[in-house]
């Protein structure tokens, strides 16, 4: 046993030996297992790996750590830091435990720490990082991840996220809260994929960044800064996804982008980002600066298309029940129906009953918005000053617009 002044102490652990140091006076032991206390001061405790495999346990107040032939147990100290080198000295792993006060764990690639009841547990350089979260109703335990410079993958599900990088891999579980951020701005492509509860999700991406939260469980889960993220619904509870083109308000960037959904996907692609979910039940789309197009496509089943100046929609049944998408503000949909009784119904839109073709004479650039219908059984128009409807049956390819 070593145990620290009641000053500032440094204590040094190797796999056999340990030194404290506090007060002027250093202590040197050597042991098979060595029990290192902090004396109650700003304690920092370091310990090495040996070369074997080696496994690094930190809990709130206390620590462990045991390799080949070595074991080193540590408690009171404010610091505490494991240190290895990936790649080499064996395969070492690293657990947090976390407390039930509302934790944060932040992993870069320097470095995995927790921050638990006011003290800093550090770990540098494992293979292997788990952390546990033990939840906290007061404030809530959250989770802060890093990409590397190499191709990583990151999944994210409620209350588990798995970052797997090229030289380690992190693991948590019971973090309500997550946020990944990509800092390493390369050719390297990181793959993400967000996933939905059992209960109800939202979903909210635009090209800066896309966030998913849920209630059952509770959880808010957030990527930042990666160019493709891949979203899937359980297929339970009622999930929304809201897609745009522009990150924030303030975003003047003009992209042109396209919205592409069928009764299982949609997705919002344009210069250098990719919004994809799927199984949600509806999908919205919205976009602002640019040319902007939309590709909708319907089922064997009885689909129906509705449109207006600011919004096309096109919903129907799929294989978890019914679905929904939506484009608002594109300046050119395609609405392709499948075999059923398909209807669209436009409101105020104009069409050339003569043709049923796009205005010879006017640039389609310079219509509001323009809409080709494709295989609907039937089109309704209405005129909504005049409640007035009018239909067209039958015809295979028909183009509408709004000025």
């Amino acid at each position: 046993w070593v145990w620290g002044s009641k000053g500032a102490n440094i204590y040094t652990a190797n796999p056999g030996s340990a030194e404290m140091s506090g007060d002027d006076v250093s202590i040197l032991v050597t042991a098979d297992h060595i029990y290192g206390r902090g004396g109650g001061g700003n304690d920092t405790a370091t310990i090495w790996d040996s070369p074997g495999n080696d496994l690094f346990e930190f809990f709130p107040i206390w620590a462990r750590v045991t390799g080949d032939g070595s074991f080193h147990h540590l408690q009171g100290f404010t610091t505490m830091v494991g240190k290895a080198e990936v790649g080499t000295g064996g395969a070492d792993e690293v657990i947090f435990r976390g407390s039930p006060q509302g934790d944060l764990v932040r992993s870069t690639t320097v470095t995995t720490r927790m921050l638990t009841l006011g003290a800093w547990r550090n770990a540098e350089g494992f293979e292997t990082i788990t952390a546990y979260s033990r939840g906290s109703k007061s404030s809530p335990d959250k989770l802060m991840l890093l990409d590397t410079p190499g191709a990583d993958t990151l999944k994210l599900k409620p209350l588990e996220t798995t970052l797997t990088t090229p030289d380690y891999k992190v693991t948590a579980f019971g973090f309500g809260t997550v946020e990944a951020r990509r800092v390493n701005v390369n050719n390297s492509l990181d793959k993400v994929t967000l996933e939905g509860s059992p209960g109800n999700d939202l979903l909210d991406g635009n090209p800066a960044q896309a966030k998913i939260t849920g209630d059952g469980p509770v959880y808010a889960n957030t990527v930042i800064g990666f160019t493709e993220v891949l979203a899937y619904s359980t297929g339970e509870g009622l999930d929304k996804a809201f897609f745009s083109d522009f990150a924030g308000p303030e975003d003047t960037t003009v992209r042109d982008d396209v919205f592409t959904a069928g009764s299982a996907v949609g997705e919002l692609t344009g210069p250098g980002y990719r919004l994809w979910a799927r199984l949600f039940d509806e999908v919205h789309a919205e976009a602002r600066l640019g040319r902007d197009m939309v590709n909708l496509t319907g089922t064997v089943n009885m689909d129906q298309l509705n449109a207006a100046a600011g919004e096309v929609g096109l919903s129907g049944a799929n294989e978890k029940g019914m679905f929904a998408n939506y484009a608002k503000g594109f300046d050119e949909v395609n609405a392709f129906a499948g075999d059923g009784q398909d209807k669209a119904v436009l409101a105020d839109a104009v069409v050339d009953r003569s043709t049923y073709g796009p205005p010879g004479d006017v640039p389609l650039e310079t219509l509001a918005k323009i809409l080709w219908l494709h295989q609907f059984e039937k089109i309704e128009l209405w005129e909504t000053a005049g409640g007035t409807k009018s239909e067209i049956d039958g015809v295979d390819a028909v183009f509408a617009w709004w000025h």
